[in-house]
């Protein structure tokens, strides 16, 4: 979502942690991964982002998840008091309490375990963005093969701006941005009022 400078306070979703499946002509024993977040910032405000989510890898049939929370431009750090499996219910919530702060929450509804982690963004944030995002990952410079993640759906998906007011995803400023990597689009997003869904289509198993 897309807003002028200094609307958006925090914002939160619901997901279940897919059950991941190798990509598409990828092979069986391999690895692949992917991760999804909610975020303050980083579209049109780009020097500047706070972000938390789960991160879920698939190697050789196995697959693991974590929670984690990241400041651009530093690297994202896990969560690792809490445990996170494919086929969780975890809500994750993000607040910003100023311009250079803010708090990151993660819980498991599953397992009742939850974790929260104060944030401080060394440039400060613009508060003009809020997202909910499906996406590949780096590990150093290896990227990741993007797995295939089947759907996963953001539920009870909602922005808080600094008046109070709750927006929806598909409220004013709503935009649907789709993976493309390597002229294949990866993954399709739609939303409606409360929720955010982003497809699997298609990846390249490297």
């Amino acid at each position: 979502m897309e807003s002028p400078t200094n609307t958006y306070r925090s914002v939160t979703g619901t997901l279940v942690v897919p059950h991941l499946q190798p990509a598409t002509g990828g092979a069986i024993e391999g690895i692949y991964g992917g991760s999804a977040w909610v975020g303050l910032d980083g579209m049109t405000c780009q020097t500047s982002l706070m972000a938390t989510g789960i991160q879920f890898v698939y190697f050789n049939q196995t697959i693991s998840a974590n929670s984690w929370t990241e400041v651009y431009p530093n690297p994202a750090v896990n969560m690792s008091s809490m445990t996170v499996n494919a086929g969780d219910t975890v809500k994750l919530t993000l607040t910003a309490t100023s311009t250079t702060t803010g708090t990151a929450v993660v819980e498991n509804l599953s397992n009742g375990q939850s974790s929260t982690v104060g944030l401080t963004s060394p440039s400060p944030l613009c508060l003009a963005n809020a997202e909910w995002i499906v996406e590949d990952f780096q590990e150093g410079t290896f990227l990741m093969p993007f797995a295939n993640f089947g759907s996963i759906t953001f539920t009870d998906a909602s922005a808080t701006t600094q008046s109070g007011s709750t927006v929806g995803p598909s409220g004013s400023g709503s935009h649907l941005i789709n993976m493309v990597q390597s002229g294949l689009q990866f993954a399709s997003a739609r939303c409606a009022a409360s929720s955010v869904t982003v497809d699997y289509l298609t990846s390249i198993p490297f």
